[in-house]
């Protein structure tokens, strides 16, 4: 028989003394420990995904890369990054005269858009080496180290 009081949150069973529990009464209560644990492990709001988790606990990686000369560069991550910025180690961002940008030694792009001669498609990073009117991409000289930054 059921018991005579029931827990406060789950209505599970709490025999007194005088109460008598059959098999039927335990199963009731596996089931009901069940339902209750099973949905709230397959919550999609209370626990995080793969994904989400990998993006808590390893948020950004980071790289320092030596230029090549290449005109066309490809970099690939782990991961598909979400955004990632290059920078030429110890120099300037840019340089200006006139100003107009003369040299450019900074990018950052994202899979909605991007600065000047970059591109971010799924985990490849593409970026160039390139002087265009008087605007030179400096983004692969073979002079530069360049620290590279991706984001999840």
């Amino acid at each position: 028989m059921p018991s005579t009081n029931k827990t406060e949150k789950l209505r599970l069973n709490c025999w007194t003394e005088n109460d008598r529990p059959t098999r039927v009464d335990f199963i009731n209560d596996n089931i009901i420990i069940d339902n209750m644990l099973g949905t709230h492990l397959e919550s999609g709001t209370l626990h995080l995904s793969a994904e989400e988790k990998a993006r808590v606990q390893s948020p950004y990686s980071f790289r320092i890369i030596q230029g090549t000369g290449e005109e066309t560069r490809n970099i690939s991550f782990d991961f598909e990054p979400k955004m990632v910025i290059m920078i030429a180690a110890g120099k300037d961002a840019f340089e200006i005269s006139n100003g107009e940008i003369k040299l450019n030694q900074c990018i950052a792009v994202n899979g909605y858009g991007s600065s000047k001669k970059c591109l971010l498609s799924g985990s490849t990073f593409t970026f160039y080496q390139k002087t265009e009117g008087a605007v030179i991409y400096n983004f692969n000289n073979i002079e530069n180290q360049y620290v590279v930054a991706a984001f999840r």
